[in-house]
């Protein structure tokens, strides 16, 4: 019925011609008659195409001739690939929608005429065969005649746009590789305007090769006549779907909903009816995927059935209301957006003007009080003491102003456009932010990998309109004159770094958050407490945590909802600076100077961003949640266990504990959903392959690694619909300053110059956002290593638990583990087996060696661990210097183990310089006063922390016992188990001088 038009229903109209005449006259044509254009023009009439016309006479010929034969008409409109079934993408011809976005793909459609909002409705092709299988039962005992719509435009519409950017950004970062030419598509409403670009684009370069052509050769004259049928092809296509591009309609869908309706909830899930739950976005890019795998059959990454995520538009600005004034949009497209999305914006909770805030703050009656006490404590003056607090609070408060909030939305999306490609954002997250934002206050908990992360994090709250958050920022950001103004109009409030040993500021602080969780206002802060720098989640750190927490136990709010999220970088914004400061160079202090000194990154290309909201914890039911555990606890240790004790209102031991757990948890979940891209796989395998790789086996390697992650439940981004090896060259590009071409295609870290070293640390960055998922079955890994040759005739199994259990004692610092985890045995052995059954290992009765085909994947995991077991023996080799009772500033200690990994890499006795990352090493220290070989203490009068060797290892020979049970496991063991101190030394001299 698209000759019609408006609200077309599900019912049959009448023709406005004789159907048996039409009949009568179609046979008594040929086919030859039949297929002239006047023929054709005069038997379609108002129709567009053939195919609109037969279809509409179908139905007629059906009505007229069911008799009593229950009839059910399932009216799709274009059909368009699978959204899931029976894959994703799936499609087998090219026809409507898939023509269009076909060609374009492949060079030869640039333009088409259209109106860009203009509705398209698709409806996917497994929707479609929903409805068929479920109207069955609805018609099959009843004499009637039943007419269901299977469409979107009513319900859930889509435009013309939305095809053209999700084809602008799937064909940029994914070329076919039977494209005619670079990709560039755009659909033009002006026809004047689009008869010049094709006129410029097409006949132009098309007359010019025919010039060449008529003096040239005969190859001239064929890539001549090839061009002219890309040009006549692309006008063909253009004018074919012109009445479906120039035009929209709405197909009413009563009857399709009426019939879902009436289906179970298994079997809704079975026959997936609803369109609603379609992403346009992410739909547009599986379709086109889909026409290059199923029908160009590229070879292209699968894509599992899943739904797919929201995406913020960075590129171009999008509105759902098109029957604005355009004019603003033209001049200003990205002010016009951030003015647009404000606007959007539900009731928010009411911010308080920043003098209200000062006030109310300052009056509370737990601020008082502290300035009272603060007062007697010091023997000054209570006016000397409020000028202090007024001082406090100024410097500490922000606010969240929403004219400010336009300009900053616009200064973000415009540094966005410049630096990224896209912002990902999951759905299911931002429902659930949405659902607790009028119901508890909300605490945004973000991993800290960049100083972008809360920029990116208030943007994603704007562009979806969800609540802007209070965030926790550093007094840093204050030596930075403008930029401070903004952020703290934008929500940031600023705290000092520590403030354990000024109770005033801790009262001021405590109270603050109070406020702004008793106004239901939104707060964000970085629970590792700093970023991190080589890309491992950091243990949590438990201040901020307290405050917010404390609200809730001392009964001034309800409930607090915290909501975990991961910001994931294809390339980080400081990587480059990340090697240099982890080998113990000072932070680059926040100004104005390094703020401009850091503005040529405008000009660079960091990729794509994933932010993945988590499922919200409930503050409420956690601490319920922990209190049979702590009651059990209390139970084993012999305690007498009364449940009126337990409640973390009173009992503030109780309280820290769930404090400690609930930040556990919080890291955990952080770490879990940590999305693992492109350039984090490729970064594996050059760290692997030091020597070099080329492309081919990179490409097979990285995918490879992606099944493996996929199998242990791993999120990741921007691997699936993609060509493998778009996948590789995609990741070399970010990476390019790391590494080198060797020669073509053979790439390898760019670590021949000591000043590159550091390179190793950047690529480790990368690596270690997907070392989590492999550590139980690198301990397995690594302690089989450190038996030798014993490996070919198998260790014993209960030799081999014993080093995976001392190797699980010496790494746990180094990752974040559930409560649940840490009972070892069951999970180790759960580990085992899986190992056996993927062929990694072989058990022969009680002994366990590597199977031939898991050599690979053994030697995978090994070069996975060894630089951390490298840090770790680097840090224990250190303490021969503290033998038998010298003491020595920790700082200093992880800077002389710093140090001597780097000359023991330097001589060729280290394999691996991420050794020398100084993260790893203070989780070194951390370790060894756990295993008691040194004991950590503040002396006297000192600020900072010293280390001692305890007992028994102030003596030589048990040291060097420890220092040899961790230098087994190492891929090289320069360290022998009987070597004495002075054979030590002479083994490596560089000891003598520690």
């Amino acid at each position: 019925n698209v000759h019609m038009a408006g609200l077309l229903h599900e019912e049959i109209y009448p023709l406005n011609f004789d159907l048996d005449d039409v009949i009568a006259k179609v046979k008594r044509m040929n086919v030859n008659e039949m297929n002239t254009l006047p023929v054709l023009t005069d038997l379609l009439g108002d129709y567009p195409n053939t195919y609109t016309f037969t279809k509409s006479i179908t139905e007629h010929m059906l009505l007229e001739n069911r008799g009593s034969v229950p009839l059910a008409i399932v009216r799709p409109s274009i059909i368009g690939a699978a959204v899931e079934e029976p894959v994703p993408g799936w499609v087998d011809t090219v026809s409507a929608a898939g023509a269009p976005i076909l060609a374009a793909g492949l060079g030869v459609l640039q333009y088409i005429k259209g109106r860009p909002e203009g509705i398209l409705d698709i409806i996917p092709v497994d929707h479609v065969v929903s409805t068929i299988l479920a109207c069955i039962p609805d018609v099959v005992c009843q004499d009637k005649l039943k007419i269901y719509a299977s469409s979107s435009s009513s319900t859930h519409p889509t435009t013309i746009y939305d095809i053209e950017r999700a084809c602008v950004d799937f064909f940029n970062s994914n070329p076919s590789s039977h494209a005619f030419g670079p990709f560039s598509f755009k659909v033009i409403d002006s026809p004047q305007i689009y008869e010049v670009a094709f006129f410029c684009h097409y006949s132009i370069p098309a007359a010019f090769l025919n010039t060449i052509a008529a003096f040239g050769s005969d190859r001239q004259k064929r890539l001549a006549k090839s061009y002219e049928r890309l040009v006549s092809r692309a006008r063909s296509i253009s004018q074919r779907f012109r009445h479906f591009t120039e035009n929209s309609w709405l197909f009413d869908c009563s009857n399709s909903i009426h019939l879902r309706h009436q289906l179970s909830d298994e079997e809704q899930k079975m026959f997936e009816m609803d369109i609603n739950v379609v992403d346009w976005f992410s739909y547009h890019q599986v379709f086109a995927y889909g026409l290059l795998r199923y029908v160009m059959k590229e070879d292209l990454v699968e894509i599992p059935i899943k739904r797919v995520e929201k995406f913020v538009p960075l590129h171009r600005s999008y509105y759902k209301n098109q029957n604005r004034v355009k004019l603003i949009n033209r001049l200003a497209p990205d002010l016009d957006w951030s003015y647009q999305t404000h606007l959007l914006h539900p009731q928010r909770p009411v911010s308080r003007p920043i003098k209200q805030m000062h006030e109310s703050l300052f009056s509370t009656e737990a601020v008082q009080t502290a300035i009272a006490k603060a007062a007697k404590d010091e023997d000054v003056s209570r006016p000397s003491v409020e000028t202090r607090v007024r001082a406090m609070i100024v410097r500490l408060v922000g606010e969240v102003d929403h004219n400010v909030l336009i300009g900053f939305g616009w200064i973000l999306k415009k540094i966005f456009k410049a630096i990224y490609e896209s912002i990902h954002v999951n759905t299911r997250g931002i429902d659930a932010i949405k659902k607790y934002v009028s119901v508890n206050p909300i605490v945004l908990l973000p991993t800290h990998r960049s100083y972008v992360d809360f920029l990116v994090c208030s943007f994603v709250c704007f562009a979806f309109q969800l609540p802007i958050p209070y965030i926790a920022a550093g007094e840093d950001f204050l030596g930075i004159v403008g930029v401070r103004w903004l952020f703290r109009k934008s929500g940031a409030f600023f705290i000092r770094r520590s403030f354990a040993d000024d109770p005033l500021y801790q009262s001021v602080f405590d109270a603050y958050i109070a406020l702004l969780l008793g106004d239901q206002q939104c707060i964000e802060f970085f629970v590792e407490g700093t970023r991190s720098r080589s890309g491992k989640m950091l243990h949590p750190k438990l201040g901020l945590l307290r405050s917010v927490t404390d609200v809730f136990f001392e009964n001034k709010v309800d409930d607090i909802q915290f909501i975990p999220l991961t910001i994931n970088y294809e390339k980080t914004l400081e990587g480059n600076i990340y090697g240099n400061e982890l080998l113990g160079d000072s932070k680059i202090k926040e100004s104005l100077k390094s703020l401009l000194g850091s503005a040529s990154v405008l000009t660079a290309s960091f990729g794509r961003i994933v932010v993945k909201i988590c499922d919200p914890i409930s503050l409420k039911d956690y601490s319920q949640s922990y209190i049979p555990r702590a009651i059990i606890e209390a139970n084993l240790d012999g305690k007498t266990a009364d449940p009126k004790d337990f409640d973390p209102h009173t009992n503030l031991e109780l309280r820290a504990k769930i404090n400690q757990s609930l930040a556990n948890e919080v890291v955990y979940q952080l770490s879990m959903n940590t999305e693992c891209m492109p350039t984090h796989l490729v970064a594996t395998f050059l760290l692997m392959y030091r020597q070099g790789i080329t492309e081919e086996h990179l490409v097979e390697r990285v995918d490879w690694l992606r099944k493996q992650l996929l199998s242990r439940g791993a999120p990741v981004s921007f691997m699936e619909g993609y060509r493998r090896d778009i996948i590789v060259s995609s990741a070399i590009k970010y990476l390019r300053g790391y590494i080198i071409e060797r020669r073509k295609h053979l790439y390898e870290p760019a670590i021949s110059a000591r000043h590159e070293y550091a390179n190793m640390l950047i690529l480790s960055h990368y690596r270690n956002k997907i070392v989590p998922w492999f550590f139980r079955e690198g301990l397995w890994a690594c302690a089989l290593y450190s038996f030798g040759e014993e490996i070919e005739r198998g260790v014993s199994h209960e030799a081999l638990l014993k080093e995976v259990k001392f190797l699980y004692s010496l790494l746990e610092h180094e990752f974040i583990f559930k409560r649940e985890d840490t009972e070892l045995p069951g999970d180790m052995s759960n580990c085992l087996s899986r190992m056996i059954a993927d062929g990694v290992l072989i058990q022969h009765r009680d002994r366990i060696e590597v199977a031939p085909k898991g050599e690979f994947f053994f030697s995978f995991l090994c070069a996975m661990f060894w630089p951390f077991i490298d840090s770790y023996f680097v840090t224990a080799l250190t303490l021969f210097a503290l033998q038998p009772n010298n003491t020595v500033i920790e700082s200093k200690l992880t800077k002389r183990a710093q140090w001597l990994g780097t000359t023991l890499y330097a001589e060729g006795r280290l394999s691996f310089f991420e050794a020398c990352s100084m993260d790893t090493l203070k989780n070194a220290v951390d370790t060894l006063e756990t295993f008691q070989v040194i004991k950590r203490f503040r002396a006297p009068g000192s600020h900072e922390k010293s280390a001692q060797l305890l007992p028994p290892y102030q003596d030589e020979d048990q040291l060097q016992q420890f220092v040899s049970h961790i230098g087994k496991f190492r891929k090289p063991a320069p360290v022998r188990p009987t070597s004495s101190r002075r054979n030590l030394i002479a083994d490596i001299p560089i000891l003598a001088k520690l």
